[in-house]
């Protein structure tokens, strides 16, 4: 990919019944949660980015559709400021960080370091 985004971290799904989806994904596609919060359940298929569904009860403000990974949450910040493309501030949650920006066509995409 490249030296700041090292992958596609996960790809995000919004839930309008959680746990319903959370059966459905395991039933028809024979998928097991791994990570299991209020309002998220990962999926994992074989070695590939993992699937997250966020359940819609919870959520709060608008989600991305997915994220990328870096392993420099502020050199990835400071190469997408110089490039223009106004990422928001780097949120912290513990040993993971996060920021939002917005591709082209206005959709909301994240970057996160754990």
């Amino acid at each position: 990919m490249s030296e700041l985004f090292s992958r596609v971290d996960t790809v995000f799904l919004i839930a309008g019944e959680f746990d319903r989806s959370i059966q459905w994904y395991g039933e028809k596609l024979g998928l097991t949660p791994g990570y299991r919060s209020r309002g998220a359940a990962t999926f994992h298929a074989g070695s590939g980015t993992p699937l997250t569904l966020i359940d819609a009860a919870v959520l709060e403000e608008e989600h991305p559709i997915f994220n990328f990974y870096t392993p420099d949450i502020d050199a990835a910040h400071k190469h997408l400021t110089e490039r223009g493309a106004d990422p928001g501030p780097i949120r912290h949650y513990g040993d993971m960080a996060t920021f939002d920006f917005r591709d082209v066509d206005g959709r909301l995409l994240n970057v996160c370091h754990y």
